[in-house]
C-alpha cells in the first residue's frame, strides 16, 4: 500500500540472550529512512520473513526503489512520507498511517545523515574544527538525535498496543506471538565517548552520542509500558555514508539486525549493542 504525502548490574550477562534460538514470528515494523542503503535492505529482509512493514521516505523523487517494492508487496508494505528532522512531520506521522495498522511491534529509527550527506552543503562545516557551523551541527542533531525521539513519541500508542495485544494473547493462549514491543535506535561506534580518541567529525559523533543518551532516557520512560529500547551499532556497512573501510553489505547487516531483534528480551533493555548482541561501551 502506498501512502504518498505526504540497571545494568542487576541484568543478566550481555551475551545471555544469544544462547537460545527464537522462532521468527511475523510482526509489524516501522523503519525510517527506508529508501536506500541499510533501511531499504531492512525492509526487504523483513518482507522476506513475512513481516508487514511501514517504510518511510523523505523525498518522493528519491524513493523510486521503495515505491516499486511496495507495488510488489501491496499487502505487506506501506510507504509513508516522513521528515525526521521536522518536528511537525513527526507529530503528524500517525495521520498518514493506513487505517489497517492498529499497532506496531518494532520501530527502527534508521534515518540519519553524516557530513557527506546532501543536507550538508560543505562537509567541512560538520567535520573540521576550523570550519564547523551551527547550521550544519543543528541539521545533524535534528536528524540523528531529535528525530528518533519525536518519532518514538508519535508512535508510542501503537507500540503500547503491541504490548497489550501480546498480554491478551498470552492470557487467552490463542494466537501466541511472543512479541515484545521494541525500539531500535541505529547508532554508531562513533557516538561512543569511551572510544572517541581522534579529533574531527564533530557533527556525526556529537549527534550519535546524543542519540545514545536519548536511548537511555527513552529506556527509563518506556520501561513501565513494557517497551524494550536499545541502541545498536550495525557495523561498517557499505552505504553512501560509509567510511572507506566498510566491508559489510546492507543485506548482510540487515539480516543480522533482524536476527538481533528476534532475540532481544527485557534483559537487554537500555543497552548499546553490536549487531551480534555483544555490548559496546557508551
Amino acid at each position: 500500500m502506498i501512502l504518498a504525502c505526504s540497571r545494568e548490574s542487576a541484568l543478566p550477562t550481555p551475551h545471555a540472550f544469544l544462547y537460545f534460538s527464537r522462532v521468527h514470528h511475523p510482526r509489524i515494523l516501522c523503519i525510517t529512512g527506508a529508501t536506500r542503503g541499510l533501511g531499504f535492505a531492512l525492509v526487504e529482509r523483513a518482507l522476506a520473513l513475512g513481516d508487514s512493514v511501514i517504510g518511510t521516505f523523505r523525498d518522493e523523487t528519491r524513493a523510486k526503489d521503495l515505491f516499486n517494492l511496495a507495488r510488489q508487496n501491496e499487502r505487506n508494505l506501506h510507504v509513508v512520507q516522513l521528515d525526521v528532522a521536522d518536528e511537525y512531520s513527526c507529530a503528524t506521522l500517525v495521520k498518514r498511517l493506513p487505517s489497517s495498522i492498529d499497532h506496531i511491534d518494532v520501530l527502527v529509527n534508521n534515518a540519519g545523515i553524516n557530513s557527506t550527506s546532501r543536507d550538508i552543503a560543505d562537509p567541512r562545516t560538520a567535520y573540521d574544527l576550523g570550519s564547523i557551523t551551527t547550521a550544519a551541527l543543528d541539521r545533524m542533531m535534528h536528524t540523528n538525535a531529535f528525530g528518533p525521539i519525536f518519532v518514538t513519541r508519535a508512535l508510542l500508542p501503537f507500540l503500547a498496543r503491541s504490548f497489550q495485544k501480546t498480554n491478551e494473547n498470552n492470557r487467552s493462549m490463542t494466537g501466541l506471538t511472543h512479541h515484545i514491543p521494541i525500539v531500535v535506535n541505529l547508532s554508531s561506534r562513533r557516538g561512543s565517548l569511551e572510544e572517541k580518541t581522534t579529533g574531527g567529525n564533530y557533527g556525526y559523533c556529537i549527534s550519535k552520542a546524543a542519540l545514545n543518551m536519548a536511548t537511555r532516557a527513552l529506556a527509563a520512560d518506556l520501561e513501565p509500558m513494557g517497551i524494550v529500547v536499545v541502541a545498536v551499532h550495525p557495523g561498517a556497512v557499505r552505504t553512501s555514508m560509509a567510511q572507506p573501510d566498510a566491508r559489510t553489505s546492507p543485506a548482510e547487516a540487515a539480516s543480522r539486525l533482524i536476527e538481533l531483534i528476534d532475540r532481544l528480551t527485557p534483559a537487554n533493555h537500555g543497552f548499546f549493542l553490536e549487531s551480534d548482541g555483544t555490548r559496546r561501551p557508551w
